[in-house]
C-alpha cells in the first residue's frame, strides 16, 4: 500500500483495523466488499481526485513510510 502512495496513485483499500491510523494524513478511498470496490474505482476514474492529493500522499509515504523508517520502528518496538 505504501508503494502505491509513493508512486503518486490513489489507494483504494478495503476497510481494515487500524488503516486510518496507519495512513493518517493520506487521502485514500475505503470500501467494503466487491460492489463498493467497483463503485470506488469508477468514482475515482470519473470524478478524479482533489488537486494536490496525490502529491501530498506521495510526500507522506516517502517521508513517513519508507522501508527503512518502518523497519527501524518495528525493531525499536521489539527491543
Amino acid at each position: 500500500m505504501f508503494d502505491i502512495l509513493a508512486a503518486g496513485c490513489l489507494l483504494l483499500c478495503e476497510e481494515a483495523p487500524l488503516i486510518r491510523e496507519t495512513l493518517n494524513g493520506c487521502g485514500i478511498k475505503e470500501f467494503r466488499g466487491p460492489a463498493e470496490a467497483t463503485k470506488a474505482a469508477k468514482a475515482a476514474l470519473v470524478d478524479g481526485v482533489a488537486e494536490g492529493l496525490l502529491a501530498a500522499n506521495r510526500d507522506i509515504a516517502l517521508l513517513e513510510h519508507s522501508f527503512t523508517r518502518r523497519m527501524a520502528e518495528i525493531l525499536a518496538l521489539a527491543g
